[in-house]
């Protein structure tokens, strides 16, 4: 199986240090339809799912982490 995840904006340390502003967090969250931003948790739990066996048909994929980005 070969699948990849696409976090979009998310809480990291490098995003918070270097890009995050509240207008730039304003926005995103203004643009998902499940606002959060994406973090190091959502991204592992996603990880842990495509390599269990109950994503055992998921294969050539981009599971995208951005809250349903519009």
């Amino acid at each position: 199986r070969v699948n990849c995840i696409l976090p979009r904006c998310g809480r990291t340390e490098r995003t918070i240090r270097d890009f995050l502003t509240p207008e730039l967090e304003a926005q995103v969250l203004g643009g998902q339809r499940l606002p959060a931003l994406v973090d190091d948790t959502h991204v592992a739990a996603m990880a842990l799912f495509l390599g269990a066996e109950d994503s055992a048909r998921c294969t050539n994929q981009t599971y995208a982490g951005d809250g349903g980005w519009m």
